[in-house]
């Protein structure tokens, strides 16, 4: 018997000797979570204008979108001194030396609640990144040319703390001017504060919070939105501002629920939202709850707070569904990654998309002074000013043993 002979029994006999036969079974998602290397490569190609919500030829959505990913969940805790993309360059001309995405100390890192996570082990956590190119006319090979670069996560969950605070009398040496700490709004106030400078994007935010205001003839505590968990022992301020749809009864029910503020452009370095005195989804409510006035009364903000005041931003998978960060040559709509219609669209240059993100429990005093008092309850109807009040909002350290960061 020759040697190619032998082999071939020696490899019948062991079939014969294995086990019966297993059927392949098919896995669920968190099966396959517990396996090791089950990853791939996915790929996809989005025609001009085919998705819901698209604008026809010529608009923003006129491009042939490529995506290649990774069907992966990626966990990371991250600190960078100084995030800045798309400096000068053609925003120039919308605000001067400036970049499209200018932040200072930005730490990547888990949540708890609403809240960061642990420094150092928790962790950031994005699901199936990608990579998506926009084509501009595929079908023409000598006119074809990419003109956006995106780089997304079917979501993000996480938390971001960004910039530093300082002391008293000390110059802030990104941003310029002498922190004054007795100072609880305008110019010395901002001065104690650095973090995000400009930001370019899409930015749907949840505000929650208390607002105290001072005044000669006593205070009136306001709270606005769902500030569940902000008073003694977990309860929340007043049942008026616990996001409790049971609670939404009244004319003034929209004061109960979850305040949202969203902003979308190119270097924008504030949140500004003015008052109009109605229930209008961008209109900033807030119900007082004792004090000064009435229980039940409402008072309406006209808001324009800096973003270096925003310190802690809260990403929730459930909610964070296409975050990602594009740059382009010309407006640009991309793809939602289940391709069920189009993000916001993305002007020229730097872009960051982020469709949820919670500012929650901020909590703040105004003292308006005796000058101030009068002028106050005449505008408690007509929308309190709030400039650049000092939110209370302090970043967390994300240092590990003796390495400098914050």
């Amino acid at each position: 018997m020759d040697r190619k002979s032998r082999a071939t029994q020696l490899l019948l006999l062991i079939l014969l000797q294995a086990g019966p036969a297993v059927a392949v079974q098919e896995m669920d998602d968190a099966e396959l979570e517990q396996v090791n290397g089950q990853a791939l490569f996915v790929s996809d190609r989005i025609g001009p204008n085919s998705l819901t919500g698209a604008g026809g030829v010529g608009s923003s959505t006129d491009f042939t979108y490529y995506r290649l990913g990774l069907d992966v969940d990626m966990a990371f805790n991250l600190n960078i001194d100084k995030l800045q993309l798309g400096c000068g360059g053609s925003n120039e001309n919308l605000v001067a030396n400036a970049c499209d995405i200018d932040m200072d100390y930005v730490r990547f890192m888990g949540r708890n609640g609403n809240a960061p996570g642990a420094a150092v082990t928790s962790d950031f956590m994005v699901r199936r990144p990608y990579i998506e190119l926009a084509v501009k006319e595929d079908g023409n090979k000598t006119n074809r040319e990419i003109v956006g670069i995106k780089i997304g996560f079917e979501s993000a969950d996480g938390a971001l703390s960004i910039g530093r605070e300082y002391a008293n009398g000390q110059v802030n040496v990104e941003r310029g001017g002498t922190c004054d700490t007795g100072a609880n709004t305008g110019a010395g106030a901002l001065a104690c504060e650095s973090g995000i400078n400009y930001m370019s994007g899409y930015l749907n935010v949840e505000l929650s919070g208390k607002l105290a205001a001072q005044t000669s003839l006593g205070t009136a505590n306001a709270c606005f939105g769902d500030t569940t968990g902000m008073g003694s022992g977990g309860a929340a301020l007043h049942a008026n501002c616990d996001g409790n749809p049971g609670n939404n009864t009244g004319a003034d029910a929209s004061f109960r629920d979850p305040f949202f503020v969203r902003r979308s452009g190119t270097r924008m370095d504030k949140l500004l939202v003015v008052s109009k005195q109605s229930h209008h989804p961008d209109d900033f409510p807030a119900m007082i709850y004792s004090g000064l006035l009435s229980p039940d009364d409402s008072v309406h903000v006209d808001l324009k707070e800096a973003l270096r005041f925003v310190h802690t931003i809260i990403l929730d998978s459930t909610k964070t569904k296409d975050f990602f960060l594009s740059f382009q040559r010309e407006q640009i709509a991309y793809p939602k990654f289940d391709k069920s219609g189009y993000a916001a669209t993305a002007n020229t240059g730097w872009w960051m998309n982020i469709p949820y993100a919670a500012v929650r429990n901020l909590n703040t005093t105004n003292d308006y002074g005796v000058l101030g008092s009068v002028a106050l309850l005449g505008e408690m109807q007509e929308g309190v000013n709030v400039d650049n009040l000092d939110m209370n909002q302090s970043p967390v350290s994300n240092c590990y043993g003796s390495s400098k960061f914050c």
